[in-house]
């Protein structure tokens, strides 16, 4: 194994192990999500994975690190629209090409309790599969 895919490995394994919440793989495309940044910016997106603490998603432009959002997700299959507040935990990847940024958000609360509780009973339905 070369040295660089040997650091890519326990890169990997560290974001796992780091991970308090499961993550559940969505089809992208399938589960959009609109984010408005502090300086009222929005940005449309599609969502790569979720958990109950955070999301991955893909969007037009990158967004700095800590940066506070609002997020609007629609669950795959128009289940339900959940909203509240989220910080951007890092950039995940980015197309040189076309500017499109995959981001990482951490879940800092949701508008409501029952937005909350929708997400946490929808994830534990098994409609998704495991992210790796």
């Amino acid at each position: 194994m070369q040295v660089a895919e040997l650091v890519k490995d326990r890169s990997a394994r560290t974001d796992r192990d780091r991970r308090r919440h499961r993550r559940y793989a969505v089809r992208p495309m399938y589960s959009s999500i609109r984010i408005r940044t502090e300086n009222d910016r929005v940005l449309d997106g599609h969502i790569h994975d979720l958990a109950v603490g955070g999301v991955r998603f893909e969007c037009d432009e990158p967004l700095p690190e800590n940066a506070r959002v609002q997020f609007e997700i629609e669950l795959p299959g128009g289940a339900a629209t959940l909203r509240g507040r989220a910080s951007i935990i890092r950039l995940a990847d980015q197309d040189a090409r076309t500017g499109t940024a995959v981001l990482a958000a951490s879940f800092d609360r949701f508008e409501t309790r029952i937005d909350s509780a929708t997400l946490t009973r929808y994830l534990e339905q098994g409609c998704l599969l495991r992210a790796a």
